[in-house]
């Protein structure tokens, strides 16, 4: 696993969901080597765990394909900023 250095450079946390870390790549041959590579998953899982002390799991998205959430009060606020209103439709 000696490119796994160079693999984590090129990826960033993007969520907590539950008890799922989401990490993010911006190129899907780079995600695409990442989950090819024997054990990487496991080991960035196992250090994640030890470093929170939670039982969460990890799971790798391509930046763009991944619609980010946003809180209704964030997207409110965000609305609000703008001149906006959000309404329930």
């Amino acid at each position: 696993m000696k490119n796994l250095p160079a693999l984590l450079v090129m990826c960033k946390p993007l969520v907590v969901e539950g008890n799922t870390i989401i990490i993010g790549f911006d190129y899907p041959l780079i995600r695409e080597k990442f989950d090819k590579t024997a054990g990487a998953l496991e080991l960035v899982t196992d250090t994640l765990r030890e470093l929170s002390g939670t039982d969460c799991i990890v799971r790798t998205v391509t930046t763009s394909e991944y619609p980010m959430p946003i809180a209704r009060e964030e997207f409110q606020a965000l609305a609000a900023e703008l001149g906006g209103v959000v309404r329930d439709e």
